[in-house]
């Protein structure tokens, strides 16, 4: 991989995952494992990028505004149970309870993601700087690669951040699928709630799901 696109992918990341960090420690997430929003009618997609990407998410998960940050470079979108987010137990729930976000760059990839090689993929990842990356404290010591493996042209990773703090109420472990729509890469991530724990199978089946309504909501191939 060129040394540019691993500076590229690297900035992005460090970013979504500094700021996952500063907004759970912060104290969005309630004792239930739910977000915790000052609005009380909540929407099931917010439009980033100039409006080339849509995040949507699966049946259930809602934005969550105040936590949601559109203007960023990149945006960083957080979504959770409609229920949790507006706080009202009439409101949809997913069948899969988890804490989802995404990442999405302004401008168009220099090197879209489907087409790096794999095995470029995992060398950057397994690297320090990628373990970095993907770390909420920004330390490659924090994550463990758990799998790393390519479907169809979406990348998914299976990691550990030991730095995520027992009290925030996510475990350790999470799963992250890397991909392109409309020229931006867009990177979405599923958190395991410790206190409603779903298989892993279901975590790499709601996250893919994310990331096929992210393409059909954006209009993306």
């Amino acid at each position: 991989m060129r040394k540019s696109t691993s500076i590229w992918i690297c900035n992005r990341f460090r970013v979504a995952g500094a700021l996952l960090g500063a907004l759970v420690l912060a104290g969005c997430m309630d004792s239930g494992g739910g977000l915790v929003s000052r609005l009380s009618s909540p929407v099931d997609r917010v439009s980033v990028a100039g409006n080339q990407v849509t995040v949507a998410g699966p049946n259930g998960y809602c934005v969550d505004r105040s936590a949601t940050r559109a203007r960023l470079q990149p945006a960083f979108v957080m979504m959770a149970s409609c229920a949790a987010v507006s706080r009202n137990a009439d409101a949809p729930a997913p069948r899969v309870p988890a804490l989802l976000t995404a990442t999405v760059a302004q401008e168009p990839a220099p090197t879209p993601a489907s087409q790096i090689e794999i095995e470029q993929m995992r060398a950057f990842f397994a690297s320090s700087p990628g373990r970095a990356a993907l770390a909420r404290d920004g330390r490659p010591d924090s994550v463990e690669i758990l799998d790393m493996f390519r479907q169809s042209d979406v990348f998914f990773i299976h990691a550990s951040d030991q730095s995520a703090a027992a009290e925030t109420n996510l475990r350790d472990d999470y799963w992250r699928a890397i991909f392109d729509v409309n020229g931006r890469t867009v990177s979405a991530s599923l958190f395991v709630f410790r206190n409603r724990p779903i298989s892993d199978d279901a975590g790499l089946s709601t996250l893919n799901e994310f990331a096929s309504r992210i393409r059909a909501a954006s209009g993306g191939e």
